[in-house]
């Protein structure tokens, strides 16, 4: 099998415009978007990638 590596991207809309998390697949040193989710699916993935509800910032270093 061979080993992959993904970078997720996150903009939170805070009610001012639409959240959009994108997701990219790395090559070396190139970066391709292979895929987006839009509004409130977006929020949803955050959430379940961080167990972290959108809006809650925790700081892991204090």
């Amino acid at each position: 099998m061979a080993k992959e590596n993904y970078i997720i991207g996150i903009d939170i809309s805070d009610g001012k415009d639409e959240s959009v998390l994108t997701v990219g697949r790395l090559n070396g040193a190139n970066m391709a978007i292979i895929n987006y989710f839009r509004g409130k699916e977006a929020e949803w993935m955050y959430e379940r990638l961080t167990n972290q509800k959108v809006g809650v910032i925790r700081d892991e270093h204090t």
